[in-house]
């Protein structure tokens, strides 16, 4: 019998993830896969980043409700292994959401689209481009990612998280509870940009939004393009329609037929744009696929041409004010620094920005990373690599732009004060939280919610 043979598990073995897998199977027959299994194996292919793949856990429980989360978290905590949570899968950062050794709570299951006539409910293991086109027979959507909470609709409507109006959540000693701004009122604002320190989100109801079809698509340009792009860029802040969304990425890439290139994405919430594109469709182009579609056909579209399987990714962030010098100078620095290192082939340096016209904002102490009422962009540092040779010599190349970023803005008084860094594309070392306006509040929630810190056994940005 399976029971009395737990009883002489010696103690040090009792507290191992692979006792712990065989307890949770006990309970949870269906719902554990091991190495070499198919499920295992297909739920391990579901990251952004190779060297997420390549922490392999002990076992994978695959949870369909808060209950059997809630079970699950109770039995880590008192064999003291360690775990992590899934979601999507899709932070560049080894550990983040991935375990070597521990035990993987992949969310996959827990992919339940509701729409209540009002609002939407949501569960933590869907993928946007599918809650975004259930949704959409309805003629609604939500603030979905472009990248992260960021959603083409943000000039309209705020981040992502700005329209959560609860969480269903795990405590770290098991409690199921819900978090909104009348229960739990310090855990919801936590949980609006703190990162995951407080909890397991395992369902969150959001607000909806009217949609139709929209205008968009993306344009391919010469890399020889730049100071037309940058100058366009600059226009396109000062006179932002809301309406409007962009994102404008430079790329290098030894051996490809155009090495260096630039893609701009654009969405438009509507089918007219009138004008707001104009500067970007002026400039002299390789490919465009400009048209109206269906906006849950324009995220799968960006989705495309951004998935680049079997690599490793790095990312690293800066925020600044915009301004045409500021274009113009991190295109620069990026550039300089990437030539030290474009003769390595399989490998892709690239500079994204991210526009936040000062419409994102929901004033102060709306979140932990409460964005202040002005423009601001996101620059979004990213590289990928094929050869684990090459690791070090890539994760440099991200640094010293970073670098040469922060040293730029420190001799300029335009970039000085309050400036949140984007945590989804942040890299493990850089210093994120701390410098939120939000931080103090998420320490004190952390103290009330998580006061053994029991969510420091997995991966992530901790205070």
């Amino acid at each position: 019998m399976i029971l009395p043979y737990l009883l002489f598990i010696p103690a040090a073995l009792a507290s191992s993830p692979e006792v712990v897998c065989f307890q949770l199977r006990l309970s949870f027959p269906d719902k554990i896969s091991y190495p070499g299994s198919n499920v295992y194996e297909l739920e391990q292919q579901q990251y952004w980043s190779v060297q997420s793949i390549l922490q392999r856990p002990a076992c994978i429980f695959h949870p369909t409700n808060a209950e059997e989360t809630s079970k699950a978290i109770s039995l880590f905590v008192s064999s003291g292994v360690h775990f992590a949570v899934k979601s999507g899968g899709h932070n560049a950062n080894a550990a983040f959401a991935s375990t070597a050794g521990g035990i993987l709570i992949a969310l996959s299951s827990m992919n339940k689209v509701k729409y209540d006539g009002k609002n939407a409910i949501i569960g933590p293991g869907g993928r946007w481009g599918d809650v975004v086109s259930k949704l959409e027979y309805n003629n609604v959507t939500v603030l979905s990612g472009r990248i992260g909470g960021l959603s083409f609709l943000s000039p309209q409507y705020g981040l992502a998280m700005d329209d959560v109006l609860n969480y269903e959540v795990v405590l770290a000693n098991g409690t199921i509870v819900n978090a909104n701004k009348y229960e739990n009122p310090e855990l919801f604002f936590g949980m609006k940009g703190g990162g995951n320190q407080l909890g397991i989100i395992t369902e969150f109801t959001m607000v909806t939004h009217p949609i139709g079809l929209v205008y968009g698509g993306f344009i391919i340009y010469n890399g020889s393009k730049h100071p037309e792009i940058l100058s366009a860029l600059n226009s396109f802040v000062s006179n932002q329609d809301s309406n409007a969304a962009i994102i404008t990425t430079f790329s290098i890439q030894k051996g490809e037929e155009l090495p260096e290139s630039t893609s701009c994405f654009f969405m438009y919430d509507g089918t007219d744009p009138g004008n707001a594109f104009d500067s970007f469709v002026a400039i002299e182009s390789v490919v465009s696929n400009m048209a109206i579609m269906k906006y849950s056909d324009l995220l799968n579209l960006n989705s495309q041409i951004t998935k680049h399987e079997g690599v490793n990714w790095a990312v690293r962030t800066a925020a600044y004010r915009p301004s045409k010098s500021l274009f113009q100078e991190t295109y620069k620095m990026w550039m300089e620094n990437s030539l030290l290192v474009n003769s390595l082939p399989n490998v892709t340096l690239s500079l994204c920005y991210q526009l936040l016209p000062k419409s994102i904002s929901r004033g102060e102490d709306s979140s932990v990373m409460s964005l202040p009422n002005e423009d601001l962009v996101w620059l979004e540092l990213v590289n990928s690599w094929l050869l684990e040779k090459d690791r070090v010599v890539v994760l440099e190349n991200l640094k010293a732009t970073e670098n040469d970023v922060e040293r730029y803005k420190s001799e300029h008084n335009e970039n000085k004060g309050y400036l949140p860094m984007y945590v989804n594309d942040a890299w493990a070392d850089q210093e994120i939280l701390s410098r939120l306006s939000g931080f103090q509040r998420l320490k004190r929630a952390k103290e009330m919610y998580d006061p053994n810190r029991i969510w420091d056994r997995t991966g992530g940005f901790k205070v």
